[in-house]
């Protein structure tokens, strides 16, 4: 899992950006899979909590921060990846939608600041501690324990 973040020359990354661009993909949204599952209902479907600006903001941080570490720039592909990410996580439709509104609030939204800033946080203390810290939880929390 954690060979993602080898670095890849310059050479090569033209040649393979579409697989690397998969394998962040994958990387983002499996690392995140044990947070979804424990916030979907009995339709499957996650529920408004998991789905407010708080939570877009901390999917956009945990994946900014995984791009963060794979060298990949908040430029078109950063932002392509980005785009998918939320489709994976909120379905097609309603991820474009949330992924625009992310766009337009970044900055003038308190509670979409602050999730950023928990994904980025996140991934960063997971992939740094040597103790082996379990998978990022916070999403999780903010779903469970209303502010």
């Amino acid at each position: 899992m954690f060979g993602l973040f080898k670095k890849v020359s310059p050479k090569s990354q033209t040649r393979t950006e579409d697989g690397r661009n998969s394998e962040i993909i994958e990387f983002v949204t499996d690392s995140l899979i044990l947070q979804t599952t424990l916030m979907r209902d009995q339709k499957n479907e996650l529920g408004p909590r998991a789905r407010d600006q708080w939570s877009w903001g901390y999917v956009a941080g945990f994946t900014d921060a995984t791009l963060q570490k794979n060298g990949v720039g908040i430029d078109e592909n950063g932002m392509a990846i980005m785009t998918v990410v939320f489709g994976v996580i909120f379905g097609l439709e309603d991820g474009t939608r949330f992924f625009g509104d992310f766009m337009r609030l970044q900055g003038a939204d308190q509670h979409l600041d602050q999730g950023m800033l928990a994904g980025g946080r996140d991934l960063f203390n997971w992939l740094n501690d040597e103790k082996g810290n379990p998978a990022p939880s916070s999403w999780l929390d903010h779903y469970h324990n209303p502010d």
